[in-house]
């Protein structure tokens, strides 16, 4: 015996398919991120002479609100050296909000001093930015768990 679907049970299965439709994939998530288009959190050295290089890694993320897979962290980390002449992706990925890569500025930063002329202004600053990069992290994971609009960019307004 086949089984009537009630047409109240269609409609939502037909609702949440549109509402998955619409809903970006990871690679949607990333193409979205400009770590090194805002510069926003960066952590690095610049030494005057040209001769002892320089080093920035960049960073962005955004946070979703995946209607299946909950609230999701977008991140993106870029490394420029202009001495070396080159800009490359480090590091990219979509998780779970509870893997967000706190600390992300930090991780790199004790990589990228292991290379070059770091003052300690310039850890400092990298200590500074890691503080700010976990605070707005933290921020847009809480407001896209609370259920605000679905989609929350964790960019600072003005800057």
């Amino acid at each position: 015996m086949t089984r009537i679907e009630c047409p109240s049970e269609a409609w939502d299965r037909y609702l949440d398919g549109e509402e998955l439709a619409h809903c970006p994939t990871d690679a949607d998530m990333l193409d979205g991120l400009d770590a090194y288009g805002h510069l926003t959190w960066c952590v690095g050295y610049d030494v005057d002479d040209d001769h002892d290089g320089d080093w920035i890694a960049c960073f962005d993320f955004e946070v979703f609100d995946h209607p299946e897979r909950g609230v999701l962290v977008a991140y993106h980390t870029v490394v420029n050296s202009d001495s070396g002449g080159f800009v490359d992706t480090l590091e990219s990925g979509v998780v779970e909000a509870d893997k967000a890569p706190l600390n992300l500025p930090d991780y790199w930063a004790s990589i990228g001093q292991e290379h070059g002329g770091w003052t300690d202004a310039d850890c400092e600053d990298a200590s500074r930015v890691n503080a700010e990069w976990n605070k707005a992290l933290r921020a847009a994971i809480e407001a896209a768990a609370e259920g605000s609009d679905g989609s929350r960019s964790g960019r600072p307004v003005g800057l």
